[in-house]
């Protein structure tokens, strides 16, 4: 019983410790790609804001202000298309993992983000906002179609069990939202 709890207990530590590399690696990505030094002022000033700036949904009060760091904009409402015609609120929520009024146990961190940035955009009817966040959610599903397919290659799939182990590559796309690691092992076999 003590042996099984202390797994339990590792598999935990292991997965908080993912979840923050994933968190500073993505951190890193958005400094790297930037190649104007205001730009990284705005990107500090912005990671401060959202860390105060918990949602305010009961089912998100549990999620640590580290996941409010994903840039969403807020585009003039005269230069957008109607954020309808993207995609609707039932696949949206079937993207995000939404059902009987919760998020499922296998939604991970990127996609309990884009659902508190959905609410949030829906209070404050703010249409860019939704549709910026209606928009992320495709390239979601999108790219975690990708993913998907590639688990099917065995090439791919030995070598990312090099790095990973066991730990889908699944389960590291909706923790972090970006393919990057997907596609460093992907690389590897071509």
């Amino acid at each position: 019983m003590a042996k099984k709890k202390a797994v339990k207990t590792l598999q935990q530590n292991i997965e908080e410790s993912l979840n923050e590399i994933n968190i500073v690696e993505n951190y890193i990505s958005n400094i790297l790609t930037d190649d104007n030094f205001n730009r990284l002022n705005v990107l500090q000033n912005t990671n401060n804001v959202n860390s105060k700036n918990l949602f305010k949904e009961p089912i998100f009060q549990a999620v640590s202000a580290t996941n409010q760091n994903i840039e969403f904009i807020s585009v003039d409402i005269n230069s957008l298309e109607p954020y309808k015609n993207l995609i609707s609120e039932k696949e949206f929520y079937k993207i995000v993992g939404f059902r009987n009024n919760k998020l499922s146990s296998r939604s991970g961190q990127y996609q309990e983000s884009l659902f508190g940035h959905y609410l949030d955009a829906k209070e404050n009817q703010d249409l860019g906002y939704i549709s910026d966040v209606l928009n992320k959610a495709i390239v979601f599903q999108n790219n975690l179609n990708y993913v998907k397919s590639l688990m099917k290659n065995k090439g791919f799939m030995k070598e990312w069990r090099k790095d990973f182990g066991s730990l889908s590559p699944v389960v590291i796309f909706k923790q972090s939202g970006n393919l990057r690691k997907i596609n460093i092992v992907k690389e590897r076999i071509i």
